[in-house]
């Protein structure tokens, strides 16, 4: 066996997606779904996938569309908002969902499936058995952020995990529909950390004028406002980087509005900071599409996997 694994520099969110769907066609292993979404049907798979993007955060955050095309765009910045305001940032559930990942970001509850615990009856003291339905999670995002303002931008202890354990439970739960079935979160975690870069740039003494348009060239020249004397300077900027972990993934529908998301939550942690807003890294065992996606990477990539 020849095990491929993927990965991906790009420079904002939508480059990235392409060379992803690009590399899927080519690299992608063709595997059959016995149990999971569309199951029976087949999807097309790295063996592992990971890259960075370097500038997530250059509008627009949805991909654009190839000139000419008549294919539909996979979301809109709209809908990336409208992600972040409501399965990011809102822990609430409605009545039919069990969990959102805001659920575990933001703080809130989710019901653990076909798990019983020992419980007494505070009348006769007898001990009984139910099922335990909510768990109350709390806000980890908060913490986070307060972490990094009471011990410094220097610790790597900002790790924000989704779900727990006994999800894996949940498919063990019948069901006659698709809108019954139940599943345990795909993403399994954010990891926070802020990195230290330098950047070189002149000042003017005169006027306070700030220009990078002359770094690398002599140590100073002529103000371009006010043509006073202008040093050069380093700057020392913080940066907040996000790693998403996911353990399975559309490719086509869910990561492009999943990584708007998150660049929108990156750069919303970065403003808490009082500090720039940085690159994404990302990693998948399996990021994939489905058989009725592939006409479509066929069409937009000319690679025909089989």
């Amino acid at each position: 066996m020849w095990f491929k694994p993927i990965y991906i520099e790009g420079s904002n969110l939508g480059d990235t997606w392409y060379q992803l769907l690009w590399n899927l066609n080519k690299f992608g292993r063709k595997y059959l779904i016995t149990k999971g979404s569309y199951e029976g049907s087949y999807r097309l798979a790295f063996d592992d996938a990971s890259g960075v993007i370097q500038y997530p955060h250059i509008r627009p955050l949805s991909p654009i569309m190839p000139e000419g095309s008549n294919l539909p765009a996979p979301t809109t910045d709209e809908d990336i908002e409208q992600y972040f305001a409501e399965y990011l940032m809102n822990g609430n559930i409605k009545e039919n969902e069990d969990y959102k990942y805001s659920t575990w970001i933001v703080g809130g509850k989710y019901r653990i499936p076909g798990i019983e615990v020992k419980a007494q009856d505070h009348l006769t003291g007898d001990d009984y058995w139910t099922e335990l339905q909510w768990i109350k999670v709390s806000n980890q995002l908060d913490w986070i952020i307060n972490h990094f303002k009471k011990f410094g931008f220097g610790n790597e202890h900002c790790f924000l995990q989704i779900g727990y354990p006994e999800s894996n439970f949940a498919y063990d739960i019948p069901y006659n529909n698709e809108q019954e079935r139940k599943t345990s979160p795909c993403l399994r975690g954010l990891d926070f950390r802020i990195i230290e870069d330098t950047q070189e740039y002149f000042k003017c003494e005169n006027c306070g004028y700030e220009s990078n348009t002359y770094v690398n060239t002599f140590n100073y020249f002529p103000c371009i406002k006010c043509k006073g004397n202008s040093y050069r300077e380093i700057k020392k900027i913080n940066y907040l980087t996000t790693k998403v972990i996911y353990r399975s993934w559309d490719l086509y529908s869910g990561w492009p509005v999943n990584m708007g998301g998150f660049t929108l939550l990156n750069e919303y942690v970065a403003s808490e900071l009082g500090i720039e807003p940085g690159p994404l890294t990302f990693t998948c065992k399996s990021l994939h599409c489905y058989d009725f996606q592939l006409d479509v990477l066929k069409s937009w990539t000319g690679v025909n996997n089989g």
